[in-house]
């Protein structure tokens, strides 16, 4: 009895294109038309690194036992393309911390769990004579998007070259020997060759330039659940976000590659845009805002550093919160706190030592309660925190995991 392509099961497809790497699925996809909606229908992670004249593409997805990534670097003949693949592999269990217990929310929030490594052999490396990085690149992603019709779980865009190198008493120097029973030109090249590379500024104008062409390109916008970006300034974020489905969007993060700028991220484009209106989790990291308080009610839980805050708006967010049955916590940095002495007389007596201040406010008809936690010292932190009035969170600094 013959079995054809178009009678194995969805299980059985599942567990041999959990064995396959990304060269393999690639191959497949062109095989039928049932393994190609089958493997298009995958919830995919994509990651994308921009270093110094390299980049990488990475695909992960819980569907897949393995995943896989390809690494794009300059060559003089034109460009290197290297494929890996990876397995995860767990770290050992994190020894018992007995200097200081583990607090319950992180606890909660799962913030000490191991976290996987990856590693693995190179599958495959080429060199594309007469091709430029970028268009090597774009060619790669777009077939890889392009093809995507079910959700992307996360997509995540890293600016590597512009991270600051490591510390020269920590790390090896800054000059690579090359061994003469190997090949001048590799998957690495030496750091003496820097001299040969444009800056890396216009490296990553151009690489964000090819990636929104890319985007654009697409007949559909790109439906993602998950938006994390490296950026050093808002218009290099609107690049990408536009080009991102609001429809599927839930959290949007913001980092930057330099080490606590602590420069002011203008959002007066973004906090328009529909991607800003329909995102529920917010994560700002290195910058602070000037932009008014109540452009950030609308998410459910949300992280970022202001400029100055008072007690009127701290009032707007408790009304605001104890109304919203999705609200879940914010935390918000701040620089300047205007009328601090007047926090009693707004929000009536509290639990305090005088450097940080802890209100319970009631939430009708709800079991949970709403915490309020502000914090007048280092590092000028406030807290609002919905939850059962039996699990109340850290009072003071102890609370503060998150760091500007």
């Amino acid at each position: 009895m013959t079995i054809s392509l178009i009678d194995i099961p969805e299980n059985v497809l599942a567990d041999i294109f959990r064995k396959c790497g990304f060269l393999s699925i690639f191959v497949l996809r062109k095989v039928c038309s049932q393994f190609r909606n089958f493997i298009d229908d995958v919830k995919p992670c994509i990651e994308v690194n921009a270093g110094i004249r390299k980049i990488s593409l990475r695909m992960n997805s819980y569907h897949f036992r393995s995943s896989a990534y390809v690494k794009y670097e300059d060559h003089p003949k034109g460009c290197v393309v290297s494929y890996y693949k990876q397995e995860m592999k767990l770290p050992p269990p994190l020894p018992p911390l007995q200097s200081r217990p583990v607090p319950e929310w992180a606890q909660r929030s799962g913030k000490y769990s191991p976290v996987p490594t990856y590693n693995g052999p190179k599958l495959k490396e080429c060199i594309l004579e007469g091709v430029e990085l970028m268009d090597a690149f774009s060619n790669d992603f777009q077939a890889v998007i392009g093809a995507q019709r079910s959700k992307t779980e996360f997509f995540r865009v890293h600016l590597v070259c512009l991270r600051p190198p490591p510390c020269p008493t920590r790390s090896f120097p800054m000059t690579r020997s090359i061994n003469t029973n190997q090949r001048p030109y590799g998957n690495v090249i030496p750091y003496t060759m820097l001299s040969y590379f444009e800056t890396r500024e216009k490296f990553v104008f151009r690489f964000l330039n090819a990636l929104e062409q890319t985007l654009q390109s697409r007949k559909q916008l790109l439906k993602v659940e998950n938006c994390s970006m490296e950026v050093i300034k808002c218009e290099q974020l609107l690049q990408i976000l536009p080009n991102i489905d609001s429809k599927y969007l839930k959290s949007i993060e913001i980092s930057s590659p330099k080490i606590c700028p602590h420069e002011e991220f203008e959002m007066d484009r973004l906090v328009t845009s529909n991607q800003w209106r329909k995102a529920k989790t917010f994560d700002l990291r290195s910058f602070y805002v000037s932009t008014p308080i109540n452009n950030f009610l609308h998410f459910n839980s949300a992280k970022f550093h202001i400029h100055s805050v008072c007690c009127e708006d701290l009032k707007t967010m408790q009304q605001v919160f104890i109304n919203s049955s999705n609200f879940e916590s914010f935390e918000i940095g701040y620089n300047n706190f205007e009328g601090r002495e007047n926090l009693i007389q707004t929000f009536g007596e509290a639990e305090t030592n005088g450097r940080w201040y802890f209100w319970i406010f009631p939430i009708p008809q709800s079991e949970n309660v709403l915490f309020l936690n502000v914090i007048l010292c280092h590092p000028h932190i406030i807290c609002f925190t919905r939850c059962p009035e039996s699990t109340p969170p850290q009072k003071g600094c102890v609370n503060c995991h998150y760091s500007y």
